[in-house]
């Protein structure tokens, strides 16, 4: 020990050793850097802006809430802008009735995508592994966009060895310069605290780069939308963390008109479309607030407790409804209120005559 001290403090530099270690060295990409650069490509917006290319991703969506429909819609529009080429896009549909395969069908020709379906054209939903591994091995998985709808038919999620398997396959794919997006289900019921819960174990959205919930915003009465919001909740970079759309619902609405009637909602009307919904759920204590007033129960406390009583509501819900809608603007509240003997507030509707006092 003495010896390598001295040796230390006498500056002298020792010549480390090198050794060439081939188990390791077989491995390595020094020196095909190049290669990885022109395989990686920008990211680009793929699915609205919510997913981009170069990722595996996984939407999660309860039956019915248009996790399809809003991933074919936009990623037509995206062949159409030019940010992907149609004949790189693969849609996976193997869970589908003939209406819906010749809807879709029709849609992914006249857009320029290709469209795979259970037992025709020989291909079933086991192949696809394979399939996907022969692009890898051949080096033609570059730029292409696998879309599998849904993903419990090709893989168990209720296996966590068969889900990190699948998962692992799809990383060396988007490792390869693929892109690839899954379409899944939530659970019925929610967690605890409200939110969606996704069906099997969390080997997919852990391993993925990008998982988003489409989560349903309810349908407005008036014109007859749905409005529905992708929320990521797993991104690596490059995606919106949430973006709302809305389409129009009907019975006698054909799977065309429902594509064709997709809309990317702004901020002002994600906050007109959120105002709408909490009024419609509001309505019927809204009624009795205004029927109290009318036969004039207007000071606060008699207000608080009438309401109370025949809404069966605590009175933190009343105290809630009052603030809520507020103020003299006509058309946008309901009820104002004036301070009179002994500070007390007494209420009245915005669409009494009184609403027009001069003092406005």
């Amino acid at each position: 020990m003495s010896q390598i001290l001295e040796t230390l403090n006498s500056g002298s530099e020792q010549p480390i050793p090198k050794t060439r270690n081939k188990h390791l060295r077989q491995y390595s990409m020094s020196g095909r850097s190049h290669e990885i650069s022109t395989m990686a490509e920008s990211m680009i917006p793929l699915v609205g802006d919510v997913i981009v290319t170069g990722q595996c991703s996984v939407i999660y969506a309860a039956p019915n809430t248009g996790k399809t429909l809003l991933t074919l819609r936009l990623l037509a529009d995206s062949i159409r802008e030019g940010r992907v080429s149609g004949s790189n896009v693969y849609y996976v549909n193997v869970d589908d009735n003939l209406t819906g395969v010749k809807e879709k069908l029709a849609f992914a020709e006249e857009n320029g995508f290709e469209m795979l379906v259970e037992g025709h054209q020989n291909f079933t939903a086991p192949k696809l592994a394979g399939l996907i591994q022969a692009t890898i091995d051949d080096r033609t998985a570059k730029n292409q966009v696998v879309v599998l709808d849904t993903l419990k038919k090709f893989t168990d999620l209720m296996s966590k060895s068969q889900s990190s398997e699948f998962a692992d396959l799809s990383r060396r794919f988007v490792m390869s310069g693929g892109t690839l997006i899954a379409l899944a289900h939530t659970n019925k019921n929610p967690s605890s605290n409200g939110r969606p819960q996704y069906s099997g174990t969390n080997d997919i959205h852990s391993d993925f780069d990008c998982a988003v919930y489409l989560l349903d915003m309810g349908v407005e009465k008036d014109s007859g939308r749905r409005f529905v919001r992708f929320d990521n909740f797993k991104t690596r970079g490059g995606v919106e963390v949430a973006s709302t759309y809305s389409y129009k619902v009907g019975d006698k609405m054909s799977y065309r008109d429902l594509l064709n009637s997709v809309q990317l909602l702004s901020e002002e009307d994600v906050r007109k479309v959120e105002e709408t919904r909490q009024k419609e759920a509001d309505e019927d204590l809204i009624c009795v607030v205004c029927d109290c007033i009318q036969v004039g129960k207007r000071d606060k406390t008699t207000l608080l407790k009438e309401v109370r009583t025949q809404a069966g509501v605590s009175r933190e819900n009343v105290e809630s409804i009052l603030k809520r809608y507020e103020g003299k603007k006509y058309g946008e509240h309901l009820w104002y209120w004036t301070r009179g003997e002994h500070g007390r507030k007494t209420y009245s509707l915005v669409t009494d005559p009184s609403a027009h006092h001069p003092d406005f």
